[in-house]
């Protein structure tokens, strides 16, 4: 973390996945090297026509060596490549059947990238902004997922804490905006100005742009939506604004918004009885209020069908 010191994409055909491995056995280790490609979807925005070009998602997992006598430790380098298409354009992934969707519970069912990815539960989409309009169709995919994540030089996440993010470095040095996890049941601090609670979900947005967290409707009908946005580095920076906005024909609508200081509690939002319909996209947005230093911004969001 910084401190001082497309229409969503969807996937109408299965997935294939292609592996060659290379595996080194010595008397003192174990390594094994595999190279994986995804055939599946990507959208460079949100909203916007049918695009055809493709982006190469890198997801690097990184663990220490294994000598013998303990579990064989697998090192991977997988590259996902996705073929993008506009999030209107095709039928959603199919969502689970359910009536309520809890962001922190549906990415930590486990502590790995299966859970914490684009699509997760069928709704949930992490993106980045590369202006400060809330202009959904200009939104794109945060397409560089890191466990753990990766972050400046005095910032050290634990294994496990995962994160997706801008492939594109900020001032050439931090890959913001993300957005992440800490799936232990533990708070982590990263560089020791601050905690990330446990089972927990963060964002960080940077000057060039918004961290954006995105909810497609798997229904048509009428949602409650509550939850609650926190500055969590309170070591430095002048705090940020969130906002949850809609998209609609007649263009972004902003539903509830706020602005954190540097100093101070969570602030929370509840929109009740929201008609809502069929992939139709909320958007869960932290602005960096001019400077994106100590702006990591804990958030949580529960959605709930009531019609």
């Amino acid at each position: 973390m910084l401190s001082s010191s497309d229409k969503v994409p969807t996937l109408a055909a299965p997935i294939v996945l292609d592996s060659k491995a290379n595996r080194q056995h010595n008397a003192a280790s174990v390594v094994s090297e595999s190279e994986f490609t995804l055939s599946g979807f990507r959208s460079p925005c949100l909203i916007g026509p049918l695009v055809t070009h493709s982006q190469l998602t890198t997801v690097r997992l990184r663990r220490r060596p294994v000598y013998r006598g303990e579990e064989v430790t697998v090192k991977s380098t997988i590259k996902l490549t996705l073929v993008g298409i506009a999030l209107y354009a095709l039928p959603s992934i199919t969502a689970v059947a359910q009536s309520t969707w809890k962001l922190s519970r549906d990415l930590l069912p486990t502590n790995n990238q299966i859970a914490f990815s684009q699509g997760s539960n069928g709704v949930w989409y992490f993106l980045r902004s590369d202006s400060f309009v809330h202009h959904p169709v200009t939104y794109q995919f945060l397409s560089l997922y890191n466990m753990p994540c990766v972050s400046d030089s005095v910032s050290h996440f634990v294994d496990g804490e995962a994160c997706w993010q801008n492939p594109t470095l900020e001032r050439g040095i931090y890959p913001i905006p993300l957005v992440g996890i800490n799936p232990t049941y533990s708070a982590q601090s990263p560089n020791g100005a601050f905690l990330i609670p446990k089972r927990s979900v963060f964002m960080h947005p940077s000057t060039s742009g918004f961290a954006v967290i995105g909810w497609k409707s798997p229904i048509t009908g009428v949602v409650d939506v509550s939850g609650f946005f926190s500055h969590l580095d309170q070591s430095c920076g002048n705090g940020v604004i969130w906002s949850v906005d809609i998209w609609a024909p007649s263009g972004n609508h902003q539903l509830a918004t706020g602005t954190l200081p540097m100093v101070g509690p969570s602030q929370t939002f509840s929109l009740i009885a929201l008609s809502i319909t069929k992939a139709q996209v909320l958007y869960f947005v932290v602005d960096p209020n001019g400077g994106d230093f100590c702006d990591t911004t804990g958030i949580d969001v529960t959605i709930t069908q009531t019609q």
